[in-house]
């Protein structure tokens, strides 16, 4: 799997915005248009939010932008805590699908993905006043979708937990599990899940449950009702579990 996903978009200027994406093993920069496809910039916050929703049953999401006379394909597909994202070059504006050249791929973690845009599109709030956004990009900035955005990942941020055991997960906590090839994931904690296994493979659902009540009870000093009913009603949901 190829490194965390870095995304820059540049303050713009005469209606044009320098982009990159890299991660490492591939990088593609480009410049991109005001116009025809004035509403790129909210409709990417808007497909970004759905991505961390993920209840909209939609899971496959197209963004299209242009540089003159090139247009491109922004593809996101979400699977299950990953992310797909492929850039697709066009050399005009007919779009034939014979025609069009994949310039750029990156698969990732969700968490990691949507983190890169967040912290190119925090910047461009930033500077939006000094860099007279608005003039310069010949569009108003998207407020209405950048705070549903910012919604969105404080929703995501509060609600990341293990999909084995439910511990909150975070890379401050340094709790985050692994893949095989090294890199964190933020779908199971390391207490769970190590180098792409499970640390405990044939540990049972209810085994599981027996766990969080005894943890609970131990460290948080919860009474054992409350920790059982908690822990019946909460870890069965969690994937791992599905599955069972």
């Amino acid at each position: 799997m190829a490194n965390k996903l870095e995304v820059s978009f540049n303050s713009p200027q005469c209606g044009f915005m320098s982009i990159g994406f890299g991660d490492g093993t591939r990088e593609f920069h480009t410049t991109t248009a005001h116009a025809p496809h004035e509403r790129a910039l909210p409709e990417l916050l808007q497909i970004l939010s759905a991505l961390l929703e993920g209840n909209s049953g939609q899971n496959e999401f197209v963004l299209q932008w242009n540089r003159e006379p090139e247009e491109f394909d922004f593809l996101f597909a979400r699977d299950g805590q990953n992310v797909i994202l492929e850039i697709f070059q066009y050399p005009g504006e007919a779009r034939r699908a014979e025609s069009r050249e994949r310039v750029f791929a990156h698969t990732g973690d969700l968490r990691d993905v949507v983190g890169a845009f967040y912290a190119t599109f925090s910047q461009l709030y930033a500077d939006k006043d000094t860099d007279e956004f608005e003039f310069n990009w010949r569009q108003p900035f998207p407020f209405t979708e950048y705070e549903n955005f910012q919604r969105s990942v404080k929703i995501m941020d509060d609600k990341i937990r293990c999909q084995s055991c439910g511990m909150p997960l975070s890379a401050e906590f340094g709790n985050l599990g692994t893949n095989a090839d090294g890199s964190t994931t933020s779908e199971y904690c390391s207490f769970c899940f190590k180098n792409g296994e499970f640390t405990n493979p044939n540990q049972t659902l209810v085994e599981m449950i027996e766990s969080s009540v005894e943890n609970m009870t131990a460290d948080l000093n919860m009474p054992r009702q409350k920790a059982e009913e908690l822990a019946n009603t909460f870890i069965p949901t969690l994937k791992r579990w599905q599955k069972t």
